[in-house]
């Protein structure tokens, strides 16, 4: 058997495994839906109190302080300890550029070095 028949015949076996597992079954039915009574005590209401409103939020209706919703102390503590020890966009660029400086002045530090004297 020649290498590139063995590779057709490999590949013509991976492809007939793949393509095996696709298949579903003749007795294949969709299942049903889960009962939404399984999930929530009661039915959930309509976004914006609206029959058939989408469920998301306009950007105006969200809050400035969101995280306050969540009455949590942690949270709280998180956000302000974020808020105060976020850096200014000029101190994050500063910071980029002094890596990115650091980086080009050790480009050549793993390589062999010559070094001469009299």
């Amino acid at each position: 058997m020649s290498r590139t028949s063995a590779g057709r015949s490999l590949m013509a076996s991976a492809i007939c495994v793949l393509l095996g597992g696709c298949a579903v079954g003749p007795d294949f039915t969709t299942p049903a839906k889960p009962p939404l009574d399984r999930y929530t005590a009661a039915p959930l209401p309509a976004a914006g109190g609206k029959q058939g409103a989408a469920p998301f939020v306009a950007a105006e209706e969200i809050p400035t302080r969101w995280w306050a919703a969540f009455h949590s102390a942690p949270l709280d503590r998180l956000i302000r300890a974020a808020v105060t020890n976020n850096p200014s966009l000029q101190a994050a660029d500063a910071a980029l550029k002094l890596a990115r400086y650091n980086a080009l002045a050790q480009r050549g530090l793993y390589f062999p070095q010559v070094g001469a004297s009299y």
